[in-house]
């Protein structure tokens, strides 16, 4: 199929899951003629196996996504944009001898996949990261492709949906296979320093796999790289959850706290700032909740202190 087409089928997927029919009715059986007594066991069963494979590769299809744009921003010149001013076009998906149209799109994906792992070998730091992210993008657009056609195929009738299903990778190795992408993808966008896609890129990876380890560290050191020290403190608790005792982990943690120390010192004060410090948390909020003065106090002995600058 062309790229043009592709284009189309990702464009109407929202609103082809929210028009989406119920599948689950059973198909209508035609009545035998009144005094047709004769059976036929051995028809019979294998109706009931061919159904009940149908039924298997129906439940094994790869679906698309809850939130399938997570990472991908349309370029109004087409394609979608994975790294900063670079649209990346659908990959060219041509079927081999014997192929389907799902099997033909897993092995691009694959390809892909091989090719960015390749780029991202070879060549100066930024130019590979970047021809790895081409490559990459290009292997989840197929993806989005391979998911498309699997729900079409799923709401056809039984012998075409058997036919389009058969021999297509279940949705197990199509999520792994995403996986792997989004990860590799996150990898090369925290190199070329465009933590704000790497991060859209580790969150897609976590809703694939809410424990997957590497996207809890690569989310982390994208949130710290952006300075957002309390979203990258709970990314790194998260990830020590599945990692207890993480020497990196721990490491970034003080790095974190010691930043944070160094800017408050700067607004209220090194001596403030290092006693605020080594009281509990738990400790600090009661006081501020019940001494209310105290914190008044502060804020007139930092003002005192601006004004004598300012004289």
């Amino acid at each position: 199929m062309a790229a043009n087409d592709w284009g189309s089928l990702i464009a109407e997927e929202v609103q082809e899951l929210c028009n989406r029919e119920d599948l689950g009715s059973a198909p209508v059986c035609q009545e035998e003629p009144s005094g047709s007594t004769v059976e036929h066991p051995d028809a019979e069963d294998a109706g009931s196996a061919e159904e009940g494979a149908l039924a298997e590769l129906r439940r094994l299809a790869a679906k698309p996504l809850s939130n399938p744009y997570v990472g991908l921003k349309p370029c109004p010149s087409g394609g979608y944009e994975f790294r900063e001013k670079h649209s990346t076009k659908f990959p060219q998906i041509e079927l081999q001898e014997g192929e389907t149209d799902l099997q033909a799109a897993y092995r691009v994906a694959a390809e892909c996949r091989q090719k960015g792992l390749d780029a991202f070998q070879d060549g100066t730091k930024f130019v590979a990261a970047q021809d790895a992210v081409d490559s990459w993008g290009q292997g989840i657009l197929a993806l989005h492709r391979l998911r498309n056609l699997s729900a079409r195929a799923v709401s056809e009738s039984d012998q075409k949906a058997l036919q389009l299903l058969q021999g297509s990778q279940p949705v197990q190795s199509v999520n792994a296979l995403e996986l792997v992408l989004r990860l590799n993808i996150a990898q090369a966008l925290i190199k070329l320093r465009q933590h704000e896609s790497a991060l859209s890129h580790c969150q897609a990876a976590l809703d694939l796999d809410p424990k997957n380890m590497k996207a809890l560290w690569r989310k982390a050191k994208t949130l710290w790289a952006l300075r957002c020290p309390g979203e990258a403190k709970d990314a790194l608790e998260d990830f020590l959850k599945v990692d207890p005792g993480n020497p990196a982990a721990r490491a970034m943690l003080l790095e974190i706290e010691t930043e944070e120390l160094k800017r408050k010192a700067k607004r209220v004060g090194p001596k403030f700032a290092l006693d605020a410090k080594k009281a509990p948390r738990s400790d600090r909020t009661a006081t501020e909740a019940n001494d209310p003065a105290g914190s008044v106090e502060s804020r007139i002995l930092f003002c005192c202190r601006r004004k004598r600058k300012q004289m």
